[in-house]
């Protein structure tokens, strides 16, 4: 594969897993702000039946009043303390809240805004906190006399609307993961793969090179048996008859080495290492050549002059 269109599909490949990254980024965004809006929705839906609750409770009590014989004139409630119970209001509280699915850790507390005076729920240690609370409803409708708000703030607020998205998050965050390994592995595989074609193409010419080199001297010496001259003398016909046996024997052991080559490839031969004596190698290689630089008058000098050549 050409390195241009290599390049190609690894620019289309990165656009593409950064628009999947990007999208699913989007898709957890969105999804986190639906569940906050649920939460505050559902919080709201539950405050507004709380004061609803107290509504009824305060219109029960107002009836009841002016049916009782025993009353000669009624009393509108002047105190929020007339209308409603620290008792009643707990229990409604965890009841609507409980019927919204929200029973996670919350505090509340009724106050008055003007001077931030605090008088009911478990508000210690998050007056702040419950001023500033986004949870808030208006008690007016119960006690005109002094303007009074329900609020709830909860810690956690952040966790508890995770928690609802928490397995979509954490299967997304997987799936990416897994994308990105692929993608990795993708790459690098055809990286590794040019790499190898690279290899390849110089083994090719390597070989090549192995080759052409005892096939010219098989021919240098076959040529030279047909003259007259060295047919004619026993010593000079040995000579050549040994040069073309040996690179015979190199071209046999150059096969071998491809075929043994295409084995190691497929992971069924393991390699024994050995001892070698260099200094031999490269003087059968020069003793290869000779006949080459003899027609081409030319010269080949060794310096085997190594201590360490085994």
């Amino acid at each position: 594969m050409k390195k241009k269109r290599i390049l190609i599909i690894i620019i289309i490949a990165t656009f593409s897993l950064l628009g999947i990254i990007i999208t699913q980024v989007f898709w957890v965004n969105n999804a986190y702000k639906q569940q906050e809006n649920q939460f505050r929705s559902s919080t709201r839906v539950a405050l507004k039946s709380v004061v609803n609750q107290l509504m009824l409770s305060k219109n029960d009590s107002i009836v009841a009043s002016i049916n009782n014989p025993n009353l000669t004139c009624f009393v509108y409630p002047i105190s929020i303390f007339d209308v409603i119970d620290r008792g009643v209001l707990d229990s409604l509280i965890q009841r609507e809240f409980g019927c919204m699915l929200i029973n996670k850790d919350y505090v509340y507390g009724v106050f008055q805004l003007e001077d931030e005076k605090f008088v009911m729920g478990p508000f210690k240690g998050y007056k702040t906190q419950l001023m500033n609370a986004e949870h808030v409803v208006s008690l007016s409708c119960l006690c005109r006399a002094d303007p009074y708000l329900l609020a709830v703030y909860f810690p956690n607020q952040r966790s508890i609307v995770l928690s609802g998205i928490i397995l979509w998050l954490i299967l997304s965050v997987v799936f990416l993961i897994i994308l990105i390994l692929a993608y990795s592995f993708t790459i690098l595989s055809l990286f590794r793969q040019k790499k190898l074609s690279l290899m390849k193409s110089d083994f090719v010419n390597n070989m090549t090179h192995e080759f052409k080199t005892p096939i010219s001297t098989i021919s240098l010496a076959s040529e030279m048996l047909l003259k007259p001259q060295v047919y004619s003398s026993e010593e000079k016909t040995k000579r050549y008859a040994n040069i073309i046996y040996d690179e015979n024997l190199r071209l046999k052991n150059q096969v071998e080495q491809v075929l043994k080559i295409a084995i190691l490839d497929k992971g069924a031969v393991k390699l024994k290492r050995r001892m070698v004596d260099v200094h031999k190698i490269i003087e059968n290689i020069v003793k290869s050549y000779n006949l080459i630089m003899i027609e081409r008058k030319g010269n080949i000098k060794m310096n085997l002059d190594a201590t360490e050549h085994k």
